[in-house]
C-alpha cells in the first residue's frame, strides 16, 4: 500500500493518517497532537479520493480499493464519540461507508474489467474469494433466528423485509466467521463484511435509532468482540452494546440477551 501511495499521494496520506493513530495509542502523552495530525492527513486524502470514487473507472481502481480498506481501519481507530454507531454517526452516513459503497458500485458496473487488471494484489483477490464464500453460507443461526421470529411477529409490516435482510446478511457473516480453515485476516474480513453488505434501508432505520435495527446491530457486536486482539477494533463491541442497551426499552432488551451473554457485558 505505501508503495502504491508513491504514485497516488491521497493513498500515502491515508497511510500517514493510520500511522499517526497507531502512534497515538503507543504514545498517550502525545495523543491529542497525533490524533489531530491524523485528521489533517485524512481530510487531505479524502478531498482527493472522494471525487475519484464518484467518477471511478477500472483504471484508477487499485488505489481507490486500497483507500477504502484503510479508511475502514481509520474509522475504527479514531477516538470514539458517544453517538457513533459505525454505520451512522450524528444520524449521518459517514465517509468510510460512502467509500466502500462506491467500490461496490464500481465492481458491479465494471467487474470484469477490474478483475482482469494485473496491478491488483493478493488483498483484492482474497476479498473476492471470501465474498464468494459468503454467498454460499447458510442463513441459519439459532440466536438470530429467534430475533428474526420476534421481528416478524412484533414489528410493523413495512419494516420487516429490511430488518430481515439485515439479519440474513449477518447470519452469513457469522457462519463464515466460524468456518474452519480461515486465516485471521479472512476472519476479520468476514466479520466486517456485514458493514458493507447491510442494505441501505436498514441504515436508514439506524439513523432514526430504530429499536429493532439496534437489536440486529447488537448481534454484530459479538463478531466485533472476537476481533478485540486488533488494536483498532479494541473496545468497539462494548462501546456499541452500551449505546444500544441504553437506547432500548425493557422489552427490546430481552431481545438481545444472547449477544449480551456472549460478550459478557453487564451494567
Amino acid at each position: 500500500m505505501p508503495q502504491l501511495g508513491f504514485s497516488h499521494p491521497f493513498l500515502l496520506k491515508a497511510v500517514f493518517s493510520i500511522a499517526a493513530l497507531h502512534l497515538a495509542r503507543l504514545r498517550p502523552q502525545q495523543k491529542d497532537a497525533l490524533v489531530q495530525q491524523s485528521s489533517m492527513y485524512y481530510d487531505a486524502a479524502s478531498s482527493t479520493a472522494l471525487p475519484l470514487i464518484l467518477n471511478a473507472t477500472g483504471e484508477n481502481f487499485p488505489p481507490i480499493f486500497h483507500f477504502s480498506l484503510i479508511t475502514t481501519i481509520i474509522t475504527f481507530a479514531r477516538p470514539r464519540t458517544p453517538d457513533n454507531l459505525l454505520l451512522v454517526s450524528n444520524q449521518i452516513v459517514p465517509d468510510w461507508l460512502l467509500v466502500t459503497r462506491g467500490i461496490r458500485t464500481l465492481l458491479q458496473s465494471e467487474g470484469e474489467a477490474v478483475l482482469s487488471m494485473s496491478s491488483l494484489d493478493a488483498l483484492f483477490y482474497m476479498g473476492t474469494q471470501l465474498a464468494k464464500q459468503w454467498e454460499q453460507q447458510s442463513e441459519e443461526h439459532e440466536g438470530l433466528d429467534e430475533l428474526e421470529n420476534n421481528i416478524r411477529t412484533h414489528s410493523k409490516p413495512h419494516k420487516v423485509a429490511d430488518l430481515c435482510h439485515g439479519i440474513s446478511t449477518l447470519k452469513r457473516c457469522f457462519n463464515l466467521f466460524f468456518k474452519t480453515g480461515l486465516s485471521e485476516e479472512e476472519r476479520m474480513r468476514s466479520a466486517l463484511m456485514w458493514l458493507v453488505k447491510v442494505p441501505d434501508p436498514f441504515i436508514e432505520l439506524l439513523k432514526s435509532l430504530d429499536s429493532e435495527a439496534l437489536c440486529v446491530m447488537a448481534f454484530f457486536c459479538v463478531l466485533l468482540n472476537r476481533l478485540e486482539h486488533l488494536w483498532w477494533v479494541e473496545g468497539w463491541a462494548f462501546h456499541l452494546i452500551e449505546r444500544i442497551y441504553s437506547t432500548l426499552d425493557s422489552r427490546y432488551r430481552l431481545w438481545i440477551r444472547w449477544p449480551l451473554e456472549e460478550i459478557g457485558w453487564a451494567l
